[in-house]
């Protein structure tokens, strides 16, 4: 995983070298299917598959910026499992390991088993059905599947 902070790191200095820093932040944890997501943690919320739904904060980006953060994330997939394990397949590769959330619970904390490389994670909005997350200077809506 370190090549891919590298990779990922000198992308977005790239790609978003043009974008607005200004994004706006949301801890809204509501949900339209309210159900029983009153009962529910967050960690209860976050297990499960998401998929790359679309770039938060796209309007800040420019059109090829945009395209290109789409090519290398668009098949981004998450899987948290309630054990606190997780897979994820970013970037044409396979990676697993054991997750956390901070204690403040706005971070997702991820160890991979493969590298041993510790990768955080801004948690911008959770509900029982959506996944915002920061990456650096790149935030990612993601739909649970």
């Amino acid at each position: 995983m370190k090549n891919y902070s590298i990779l990922f790191s000198f992308l977005l200095l790239f790609v978003l070298s043009s974008c607005n820093p200004k994004m706006k932040k949301s801890t809204s944890t509501s949900t339209p299917n309210s159900q029983s997501t009153a009962t529910m943690t967050k960690s209860d919320m976050l297990v499960g598959n998401w998929k790359f739904d679309d770039v938060h904060g796209k309007e800040a980006i420019d059109e090829a910026g945009l395209k290109m953060l789409k090519s290398f994330f668009g098949s981004l997939k998450l899987n948290f499992n309630k054990d606190k394990t997780y897979t994820a397949f970013i970037m044409g590769k396979d990676d697993g390991g054991n997750w956390s959330l901070s204690s403040n619970e706005d971070k997702v904390l991820m160890t991979s088993q493969n590298s041993g490389e510790k990768m955080e994670m801004s948690v911008v909005e959770l509900s029982s059905d959506k996944l915002i997350i920061q990456l650096e200077k790149a935030a990612f809506v993601l739909k649970k599947s």
